[in-house]
């Protein structure tokens, strides 16, 4: 496999304009929750890392437009404070009526497999 040229890759995103996409909300809610965890690692550091993050939080933000809950269910993802283990993890799944429906997306996990 040949070595990509990453001076080609880079100038390519500079001159390039913007991506419009469309997502279902709950896969950003994910990314941006999957963002938090990466950037928690101490060796993910450096501009990769960095805009990563300013994708996070501008992800956030667009989901708070949705909903506010949302932005603010995502905020506590920068704060270790508001980590939980995996037993309180647990009792709080036993005490929520959790909608399974909603994680049955088009493409989903079915897709993933093939």
């Amino acid at each position: 496999m040949q070595t990509p040229d990453f001076k080609t890759i880079a100038e390519t995103f500079k001159t390039s304009p913007p991506i419009t996409l469309e997502v279902d909300p709950i896969y950003l809610f994910v990314l941006v929750g999957t963002v938090q965890l990466a950037l928690r690692h101490p060796g993910n550091r450096g501009k990769s890392a960095e805009l990563a993050r300013q994708a996070a939080i501008s992800f956030q933000q667009r989901l708070g437009e949705i909903n506010p809950e949302i932005a603010a269910a995502l905020e506590q993802g920068w704060h270790p404070e508001f980590d939980v283990t995996s037993k309180e993890y647990d009792a709080i799944e036993a005490e929520n009526e959790w909608d399974d429906t909603l994680y049955d997306l088009p493409g989903d996990a079915e897709d993933c497999h093939e």
